[in-house]
């Protein structure tokens, strides 16, 4: 919930995180047929190319080096606390139940849902194994 001050003079509108990948077209076809973003504008001269869905973006890059290790999601279990599972950005989503049955048509292979304290959330695994959770906070 945005804090009060900030509401006439300022505020964050959203975030479009950075993903590096092996393969450009790939990684297209996973969030279009997968996760329902459409492209909002490509470079295909500099292997780039920005992705959109609602008010969420994700921006791609190709590159030649072997993204899994930028991962977050692929960093050692030690470094995260107990309980806790790394994730590379988290989605904020206005009904988590059909956003998931959503995810399972489309066979982007979802983990189950999952209750936190704060809310609940399901997560979804990139093809250079990024790591996109989508949460519905106990607010909304």
């Amino acid at each position: 919930m945005p804090h009060a001050a900030t509401l006439d003079r300022l505020a964050l509108k959203n975030c479009w995180p950075y993903f590096l990948v092996s393969d450009l077209q790939a990684s297209e076809q996973f969030l279009r047929q997968k996760l329902g973003f459409e492209v909002a504008y490509e470079e295909p001269d500099h292997d780039m190319a920005i992705f959109c869905r609602d008010d969420v973006y994700l921006l791609l890059r190709q590159t030649r080096h072997d993204p899994s290790s930028l991962s977050v999601a692929n960093f050692h279990r030690e470094d995260f606390p107990r309980g806790t599972e790394p994730y590379d950005v988290c989605i904020q989503v206005t009904n988590i139940h059909e956003l998931h049955a959503e995810l399972v048509r489309r066979g982007a292979n979802p983990t189950p849902l999952a209750n936190l304290p704060f809310g609940r959330e399901t997560a979804v695994r990139l093809p250079d194994g990024y790591v996109i959770v989508f949460m519905q906070m106990k607010s909304d």
